[in-house]
């Protein structure tokens, strides 16, 4: 399991994703995501993206995955590269 734990700084709403893999691949059906953060934007995020292929999301290109259309709908500018790098590990 990889944990994260991410202190934003200013608005001081601190987020924990985790990631963990039952079979060690990067398949939907095998790769678990949980997020929790006491911002409302990320909890949004979270409510919206139920499911995401990990691998499809780690290797798309940046503009193009589910994550970022989820951040720069809900984000708008605040911190969306910020929200896609983290999920992506950059």
């Amino acid at each position: 399991m990889v944990e994260v734990r991410v202190n934003p700084g200013a608005c001081g709403l601190k987020s924990i994703i985790k990631s963990s893999s039952r079979d060690k691949q990067n398949t939907k059906q095998n790769t678990f995501i949980e997020i929790i953060s006491d911002c409302p934007d990320i909890q949004a995020m979270v409510r919206e993206l139920s499911e995401v292929d990990a691998y499809e999301e780690c290797f798309s290109h940046f503009g193009e995955s589910k994550v970022y259309e989820s951040a720069k709908k809900i984000l708008q500018t605040r911190g969306l590269s910020r929200a896609v790098r983290y999920f992506k590990g950059y």
